[in-house]
Formats: structure tokens, sequence, C-alpha cells
């Protein structure tokens, strides 16, 4: 007979696993952020490779931070603008819809 007016399920964790996990949570975390240099340097060269950012010898007019002077140029940061500006476009499309939506159900 158990003492225990209410046993655990077997499937719940302990103090103990959860504080394991959090420790292997923030030790995976570390190696993320560390490596996370190394891919953004390699992303921004393929982008400069792929001529989707130009190189510093083309005088960006906005420098990517970390990307060794490469950047986007007049025509690249006047995409960037419109995509921007269509993206929020349809944000506030489809919040507009989502509200109508509501409000007819109610």
């Amino acid at each position: 007979m158990s003492t225990n007016p209410r046993p655990r399920p077997a499937s719940s964790t302990s103090p103990d696993d959860e504080f394991i996990l959090f420790i292997v949570g923030c030790v995976v975390l570390v190696i993320v952020l560390g490596s996370a240099g190394a891919f953004w340097a390699a992303g921004v060269s393929w982008l400069v490779e792929h001529h989707v950012l130009v190189s510093a010898s083309a005088h960006p007019i906005v420098r990517i931070p970390g990307g060794s002077a490469a950047g986007l140029d007049g025509p690249r940061v006047a995409i960037l603008v419109g995509a921007l500006v269509a993206l929020l476009a349809w944000g506030v499309s489809e919040a507009r819809r989502v509200i109508a939506r509501r409000s007819t159900i109610e």
C-alpha cells in the first residue's frame, strides 16, 4: 500500500531530468551561436558570388554587418524596399481579412 495519495504517472519528469534538459539546451545554444559567425561569413560570400550583394569594390550604399564591406547598391536597395512594401501590404490585407471574418462570425 502506498502512502502517497497521488502516485506520479510513469511519463512525468523529475526536477533532475528538467535540469539536465536545461543544461543540454544551453550547450546547444552556445554551439549554435558560436558557429553562426562562420555561417554568416559563408552566406555573405555566397550572396556576393551570385550577385545578390555587391562587393566592397562596387561601393555599396548599404553595407551588411560582418560582410567585409559587401552590401546593396541603388537598384538592390530599391528591390528590397519594394519587397518590404509588398510584404507589409500583404500583411495588412491578411489582417483586415481575418478581422472581417471574425466580425461576421460573432
